[in-house]
C-alpha cells in the first residue's frame, strides 16, 4: 500500500510538472472557466466579444498560472500524506 501511495504521488507530481512546463513554453495555456454575475444575477447577454461573457474562459498570466501549479502540487502531496496516514491508522486499529 505504501508503494502504491508513493507511486500515485510521484505520478501526480510528474504530471503537474509536465503541465507546468507546457504552460511555461506556451505549448499549452492555463484557462479558468467561469461566469460573471452582477448584483446577484447573471450579467446580461450584451457583453462585447472582448469582454467576459457568461460561461467564458480567462487565460491566466504566467505568474498566476505558476501559483496554480504550486497549489496543485501541494494538494497532491497533502492527499498522498492523508492516504498514508489512513493506511497507518487502519493497520494499527485492526
Amino acid at each position: 500500500m505504501i508503494k502504491k501511495n508513493q507511486k500515485e504521488k510521484t505520478d501526480g507530481l510528474a504530471e503537474n510538472e509536465k503541465l507546468r512546463l507546457a504552460a511555461a513554453d506556451s505549448a499549452r495555456r492555463l484557462r479558468i472557466e467561469g461566469s460573471c454575475r452582477s448584483g446577484g444575477g447573471d450579467v446580461s447577454g450584451t457583453t462585447s466579444a472582448s469582454g467576459l461573457g457568461n460561461a467564458s474562459t480567462v487565460e491566466l498570466s504566467a505568474a498566476a498560472g505558476s501559483t496554480v501549479f504550486d497549489i496543485r502540487a501541494g494538494i497532491i502531496a497533502d492527499q498522498a500524506a492523508l492516504k498514508a496516514l489512513q493506511s497507518y491508522v487502519m493497520s494499527v486499529c485492526r
